[in-house]
């Protein structure tokens, strides 16, 4: 669909650990295991690390991005873990000895994408990652990919109790096209808007220890999960509430009712 359009390397990779609760049976990481769905960050120059519970708190990710083009490229792959390790020399001991708790990592390169200009052709469309890759510093990737199928699955599924067997192909295909315009009319602009603001956290995540740093970090201190207007997407709290508080049923089914109402499937008569 768009041939000319490239995955964009961004120097940056990602560095993943995966952990049972025997390997972080050590005093030093009770204050991270006590309290189930919480994530834990950590930011500096050029990096970040974030760690999480997986499957009900029995299995624990941790995931450092490192923004270090010359370290990536160069970095041994057979000695990932010390290679790290010592890359993050000074940082946070809890986080250094999680690495010495790890088994292995794993690696892989960050890519960004430039916004597609449309996702469908004809009757065919685009969703997730194919529509709309996106760095993982807003943690969004799979979440809007999710919201991609809900509303299209919600659009087609209404659709479809409106035609039948004897419904014209040419018919079908032309409302088709309408309900796979109003799908991207409904996600096109939202998650371009993530995208951007993907970037820019990890941008934010990875300052250099200075002016900008410490008023970012002043910024997180006071942090209010319902009050904090801040340029950063991660504790802005009307961000947060675009970004976790909509009600895609809603939205979805909103979305076909207009259709309905501007006569879009006026040639249609609902299946009894």
């Amino acid at each position: 669909m768009h041939p000319s359009t490239q995955p964009i390397p961004t120097g940056e990779y990602a560095y993943r650990a995966l952990f049972t609760r025997s390997q972080l049976s050590s005093p030093s990481f009770r204050h991270l295991l006590s309290t189930a769905g919480i994530s834990r960050c950590w930011m500096g120059p050029l990096a970040n690390a974030v760690f999480y519970p997986l499957q009900k708190g029995t299995l624990f990710n941790l995931v450092i991005a490192i923004a270090d083009p010359h370290f990536n490229h160069t970095c041994d792959e057979k000695a990932l873990l010390p290679s790290v390790r010592a890359w993050l020399s000074g940082w946070d001991p809890t986080l250094l000895e999680m690495l010495d708790a790890a088994s292995h990592l794993v690696r892989f390169p960050l890519y960004q994408v430039d916004k597609l200009p449309f996702w469908s052709k004809g009757c065919v469309t685009l969703t997730g990652d194919a529509a709309h890759a996106m760095l993982p510093h807003l943690a969004q990737g799979a979440a809007t990919g999710v919201e991609d199928g809900f509303i299209l699955g919600t659009l087609l599924g209404r659709l479809s109790q409106r035609v039948s067997g004897s419904t014209p192909r040419a018919l079908l295909q032309k409302q088709l096209r309408t309900v796979l315009r109003a799908y991207e009319e409904l996600q096109h602009g939202r998650t371009a808007q993530i995208v951007s603001g993907s970037r820019f956290t990890g941008m934010l995540d990875h300052l250099p220890q200075g002016p900008d740093q410490r008023a970012r970090d002043a910024e997180f201190a006071m942090y209010d999960s319902e009050k904090t207007v801040s340029a950063m997407p991660w504790i802005d709290a009307r961000t947060n509430r675009r970004l976790l508080g909509r009600k895609v049923d809603e939205v979805a089914e909103g979305q076909f009712a207009r259709l309905l109402a501007a006569g879009e499937f006026a040639d249609y008569e609902p299946k009894l």
